[in-house]
């Protein structure tokens, strides 16, 4: 469970990571990728960040076999978890369904392309 999210997350960095401020990157652009209405994207991103806040916690934290078997269980079952699965899902889908996308994840202006589309409030940061 820890290496599939710890997988998943540096699955999410690679796309849409940043050399500063890599928390709220992440969730800003995973938001505006993902979210047609502005006006839902805060929630997501929040739920981004409680999903991150976690894997920073496997990251610097205990192992995950080290818990007792109750607590792994309710990590299993944690609702960040599930979260970050579907989560990670939405995004390959839509890079995979849209080829246009690999001319942002691809390219050099990657950073810039979403960082350029989140000031202007452009939708497509294509």
């Amino acid at each position: 469970t820890t290496q599939r999210i710890l997988s998943q997350w540096a699955g999410l960095e690679a796309l849409f990571g940043s050399s500063s401020e890599v928390s709220f990157k992440l969730r800003q652009r995973i938001a505006y990728f993902l979210e047609t209405d502005p006006e839902a994207r805060p929630a997501l991103a929040e739920k981004i960040k409680q999903s991150y806040s976690l894997r920073s916690k496997i990251t610097h934290g205990t192992p995950f076999f080290s818990f007792k078997p109750p607590v792994r269980a309710k990590l299993l079952a944690d609702p960040d978890v599930l979260f970050l699965d579907q989560l990670f899902r939405r995004v390959l889908r839509r890079v995979l369904v849209d080829d246009s996308w690999w001319k942002v994840f691809d390219g050099p202006r990657r950073e810039q392309s979403f960082d350029d589309a989140l000031l202007i409030g452009k939708r497509d940061a294509r």
